[in-house]
């Protein structure tokens, strides 16, 4: 295998430097204007967001530069693989900008593949996604909420488009690598934002660094820790983001152990993307990241000796871990409410067991005055519904959606172990383990992020086919 970086003088080799200039300019500018405006309007200015665009999407010119380096002028190659580190990037903003590139993905790959008159026959994982997609519509035929269940259709589109614009175009070993080095700047500069966020918040709200350390459930300055650091973007869930942090941590595994990426840069980003899941207190963002570097050192290491000295102390160390959330007095277990969502969402499995609710008609199930009298949870229920893929999926389009859920992410799984393809493996066991908590096949974000990385890892290299 052979992949291009380009010489010193490249783009490959200054990109970086691009993207550490984009964010000192955008440390500068809010430096100038503290404190005269808070953050959330200087996110508004016409200025900002091309900043922004520099630092997470300045990667993608090494794709045209390796490319054009290397002599392809093949533009129905160049152009999907191309756009596909758009796409991939762009999930590093907001959901919107996820889905448009997603969409633009799509596009560019059929216009190549019919170019070129050249398509691949779709791997099994393809067929179980499209059929989720034609259980969620045929589940919309008895919702009582056709507007809303056609919304989210209309989203879960991109359970077809993205898988069939993967067999639309060759993808090789040597792209697919030069990809993820771009996720893995991306990911980068996602952290340099944040963190030059985090300190012009403490500037303004004078705010102690120490109010940052605390890992616990608590508000910092009347508010959420992550409203405060991920007040640059559009999108602010800290579950979401980490999602995408992990996606980026996971590829950065797989450079490192094709020695296309050093040790000390996995280091330096497993580090950053630890200390952003820590200050926006995203637990599960934690547990994530935890498996993926526990299980990534796991495959890196050398000798059955080693291997099972160091599977022995992550399981001490889960079990310590585990102790301390049980018979301990922190706030960082289940809230209740979820328990008493799930409750409710059993009553309703048990009264349509087979059908469902029909798609978008779970908001009918319960009304919000039988969940709560907590009108912030009762807005939780009502825009993120049952806070687990599982059961919300068997809840709202019955039976044979939760098959359709389970058979896609079985094929999937199957797929990582006979491809022997550990970053397959691993972003499952991410998605597997935060559809537990939360139903992100639910909204744009989650289903961008689901089948745009779910794809990209499993895409079987087309020199390899």
């Amino acid at each position: 295998m052979h992949v291009y970086w380009g010489n010193k003088w490249g783009l490959s080799s200054v990109f970086p430097l691009v993207q550490v200039g984009g964010a000192a300019l955008v440390a500068l500018l809010l430096w100038c204007l503290h404190p005269a405006v808070p953050l959330a309007d200087v996110a508004a200015r016409w200025w900002f967001n091309p900043l922004v665009y520099i630092v997470l999407w300045s990667p993608a010119l090494v794709v045209l530069s390796d490319f054009w380096r290397q002599g392809r002028r093949d533009w129905t190659v160049l152009l999907p693989v191309f756009v596909l580190a758009m796409m991939l990037m762009g999930m590093f903003y907001d959901r919107r900008t996820g889905y448009n590139q997603t969409l633009f993905f799509s596009a560019a790959a059929l216009i190549a593949a019919v170019a070129a008159r050249r398509f691949r026959r779709p791997p099994l994982y393809t067929w179980f996604f499209w059929l989720y997609f034609v259980v969620l519509a045929v589940s919309l035929v008895w919702s009582p909420e056709k507007q809303v269940g056609m919304k989210l259709l209309e989203q879960s589109l991109m359970f077809v488009c993205v898988p069939a614009a993967y067999c639309c175009f060759p993808l090789s070993e040597s792209d697919k690598y030069l990809v993820m080095r771009a996720m893995v700047y991306s990911a980068l500069g996602f952290v340099l934002l944040t963190l030059l966020t985090m300190l012009y918040q403490s500037l303004t709200l004078s705010i102690p660094l120490q109010d940052w350390l605390v890992f616990d459930k608590h508000f910092i300055h009347g508010t959420d820790s992550y409203e405060l650091v991920y007040a640059w973007q559009s999108y602010r869930h800290p579950s979401y983001n980490a999602l995408v942090l992990v996606a980026a941590l996971v590829a950065a595994f797989c450079l490192c152990a094709r020695r296309l990426l050093s040790k000390g840069g996995l280091v330096c980003l497993s580090l950053a993307v630890f200390f952003l899941l820590y200050i926006t207190q995203s637990r599960i963002g934690v547990i994530m990241w935890g498996l993926v570097s526990l299980l990534g050192v796991l495959w890196m290491i050398k000798g059955r000796t080693w291997r099972i000295v160091y599977s022995l102390c992550c399981l001490l160390l889960f079990v310590a871990f585990a102790l301390y959330l049980w018979l301990g007095t922190s706030h960082l277990g289940v809230e209740p409410f979820r328990f008493q969502i799930w409750e409710t969402v059993v009553r309703g499995i048990k009264a349509h067991p087979l059908m469902g609710l029909g798609l978008g008609g779970m908001r009918h199930m319960p009304t919000l005055e039988a969940l709560t009298e907590d009108k912030y949870w009762a807005g939780v229920w009502f825009h993120l519904g049952p806070h687990n893929q599982y059961l919300g999926d068997w809840m709202q389009s019955g039976v044979f959606a939760l098959v359709a859920l389970l058979l896609m992410m079985g094929s999937l799984l199957w797929t990582a172990v006979r491809q022997r393809n550990l970053a397959l493996l691993l972003f499952w066991l991410c998605v597997a383990v935060f559809m537990l908590i939360e139903m992100p096949l639910n909204l744009m974000r989650g289903i961008t992020l689901f089948t745009c990385f779910t794809c990209f890892f499993a895409a079987r290299p087309s020199d390899k086919s």
